[in-house]
């Protein structure tokens, strides 16, 4: 049973190791899908902000004109400009961010307020490599790591939920038996290996070379 537990747990190690060791790789891909966007909407928004300079509007005056014209067509218009205008901003900002960032971090800033459609892209098109980078080896020691405590700690649990059901001993020298810290003794019986009628009560000198059955269950902490 150890080498099971052995196996499995070398199985999620690995699993840990060879996903994080991704994360820099992705991150990358995320970046480039990124600024291919940024670089799209910068055009959409420069072409805007041309069109109400020649009206000698900015691009908020022009914005709020449209948001107020009497045609539905404008004011729906103006309406989506103004979210390809925010998405611009926010997408620049962040394609700063990750280029701004060293290469170990660059997964955790992808991670905590991705693009959505991007990402799906980018995951849609994903292509693994090796992790030939000092990002990707500590990223994948990283999950290595992972795997080695999230199953520590899955056994750990496993052992606690089996102590806390209780159960029984069965101890050879009945009167010579040493209880397990912890334990709290429930009924006893002992059979005297002659016959195999319980007796109940207490541990008896006379039963010695008898089989103490005793219920138990986890005691409380002092």
């Amino acid at each position: 049973m150890r080498f099971l537990a052995r196996i499995l747990t070398l199985l999620v190690s690995l699993t840990g190791l060879a996903t994080f060791s991704q994360a820099p790789e992705f991150a990358q891909q995320y970046r480039q899908r990124l600024g291919g966007a940024v670089e799209e909407l910068r055009v959409i928004v420069a072409d805007f902000d041309a069109d109400a300079g020649r009206s000698s509007m900015t691009r908020d005056e022009a914005l709020s004109e449209m948001r107020e014209a009497e045609t539905p067509f404008v004011r729906d218009r103006g309406t989506s400009m103004t979210s390809t205008i925010n998405r611009f901003t926010v997408l620049e900002s962040q394609l700063g961010a990750i280029d701004n960032a060293p290469d170990l971090t660059r997964p955790l800033l992808v991670a905590t307020a991705p693009d959505m459609q991007i990402a799906g892209d980018a995951w849609e098109a994903f292509e693994p490599a090796l992790p030939l980078t000092l990002a990707g080896v500590i990223w994948g020691g990283a999950g290595f790591a992972a795997g080695l405590v999230a199953m520590w700690l899955t056994r750990k649990g496993a052992r606690r939920l089996r102590g806390n059901r209780g159960g029984s001993i069965r101890i050879g020298t009945a009167a010579s038996a040493e209880i397990p810290p912890g334990i709290v003794i429930g009924d006893a019986q002992v059979t005297d290996g002659t016959h195999d009628e319980p007796h109940d009560g207490g541990l008896d000198g006379d039963k010695r070379d008898g089989i103490a059955t005793m219920a138990v269950r986890p005691g409380r902490d002092p």
